[in-house]
């Protein structure tokens, strides 16, 4: 009887590891797909601001060389854009 429980005891201490291990990786592969998709959005966002404001910089060196004859398109409905 007691090796019985004992060996009941061991493999619900077996499972239990193997379950522990499923969730480490589990939980291991969400934090690198998120970190992954939290560079990503930050590069986007980087690029959605530093764009425009390139393009800004294009124009006012432009017409602080006194180059008056370009067009500039607004694009977007964001405060560079106004």
């Amino acid at each position: 009887m007691i090796d019985v429980n004992n060996n009941k005891a061991k493999r619900a201490g077996e499972e239990a590891s193997q379950t522990y291990e499923q969730a480490k990786l589990i939980v291991g592969a969400f934090i690198l797909i998120s970190t992954l998709a939290a560079i990503a959005l930050a590069l986007m966002y980087t690029r959605s601001i530093t764009s425009p404001i390139s393009q800004l910089l294009a124009i006012a060196e432009r017409i602080a060389k006194n180059d008056l004859t370009g067009v500039i398109e607004a694009q977007g409905h964001d405060e560079v854009a106004r």
